[in-house]
């Protein structure tokens, strides 16, 4: 969901997508589950992402959470800042 947010065209004419933006000012981005456009009712669970600008790439961190805090789970996607389209995940 992040990934596809900042693949997203900005509103700033400077920039072309959300992504070159956060790169050119490199900051620390944490979204929660209640900034994402997810189900309200009867929800399962809730996920927080953290995007973070890195030396050569942008890292996506996403941590969910089971709403009865039976489990918690998270993931991590990168993706270079020359090419958006080269990426890999790993499991944290």
């Amino acid at each position: 969901i992040a990934y596809a947010a900042l693949m997203q065209a900005d509103s700033d004419v400077n920039y072309k997508l959300k992504a070159d933006r956060l790169i050119d000012e490199a900051v620390k981005t944490i979204i929660n589950h209640n900034g994402l456009d997810v189900p309200k009712a009867n929800p399962i669970g809730t996920v927080d992402i953290e995007v973070t600008v890195l030396k050569d790439e942008i890292k996506i961190r996403a941590v969910s959470s089971m709403i009865d805090d039976s489990e918690t789970d998270s993931i991590l996607f990168y993706f270079r800042k020359d090419n958006f389209s080269k990426n890999r995940w790993e499991n944290n």
